[in-house]
């Protein structure tokens, strides 16, 4: 089993897109993955967002991101990485890319913008 970051485009993309990506998502998923608290929030935006757009309930793709058994990483274990990170991304964004920094593992996204930034700081997976 692969251990990743992975980030909230993702998550979403698992959750709703069909086709390759999608499948490609769902696969990532199953993985060993290290998410920061802030993922849950991201996500549920987004679903809410698409429920907004498509007319369809999105429930229980939150409930099932709910239910995946992955690991919660705290801002103490890398917390101190983010603002140094605060002139290329986001902090939102930099808060993934700290995370696979601090434990030297790849970080999985479907934002290519993110990805062309992220990867000079750490390896990225751009599951497309």
């Amino acid at each position: 089993m692969v251990a990743l970051v992975v980030d909230a485009s993702v998550v979403v993309d698992g959750m709703v897109s069909s086709g390759v990506r999608g499948n490609r998502c769902r696969a990532i998923l199953q993985e060993h993955c290290f998410v920061p608290e802030l993922l849950f929030s991201e996500v549920a935006s987004a679903l809410a967002r698409w429920e907004r757009h498509t007319g369809s309930a999105a429930e229980d793709e939150f409930s099932s991101v709910l239910a995946f058994g992955w690991t919660t990483v705290g801002h103490g274990e890398w917390g101190s990485r983010l603002w140094g990170l605060r002139h290329d991304l986001s902090l939102y964004d930099a808060t993934y890319v700290a995370i696979a920094q601090t434990l030297d593992i790849a970080l999985a996204t479907t934002d290519r913008k993110f990805a062309a930034t992220a990867q000079k700081y750490c390896d990225v997976l751009l599951p497309e």
